[in-house]
C-alpha cells in the first residue's frame, strides 16, 4: 500500500515509497530517526529515491528486526495521516 518498490541485496534492503520524491523520502528518514531507527537514502532524480538500510547480519535477532519494521510502518502511517 505504501511501497511502490522494495529490493534487497544480501543484508541491504531498499524501499521506495509511493512517488519516490527526495522530499518525501527524506521526511520518512527523519521521522524514523526520531523513532529510533537509522535509514539512509539512495537513488536519483526526479522520482527514484529510496530509503535503505543495512541489517547488521549476525548481530540482529528476529525481534529487533520486526521492531524496526514496525517503527517504519508507524512512521509511514503518521505521515499519511498528516497530509
Amino acid at each position: 500500500e505504501f511501497l511502490s518498490e522494495a529490493n534487497a541485496i544480501g543484508a541491504m534492503i531498499s524501499c521506495k515509497f509511493r512517488d519516490g520524491t527526495l522530499e518525501k523520502t527524506k521526511k520518512i528518514i527523519l521521522k524514523a530517526f526520531e523513532e529510533g531507527v537509522i535509514f539512509f537514502y539512495c537513488g536519483r532524480a526526479p522520482n527514484d529515491y529510496k530509503c535503505r538500510f543495512l541489517l547488521p547480519a549476525g548481530a540482529l535477532n528476529e525481534a529487533e528486526y520486526q521492531k524496526a519494521l514496525r517503527i517504519l510502518e508507524r512512521t509511514i502511517k503518521k505521515m499519511e495521516r498528516s497530509k
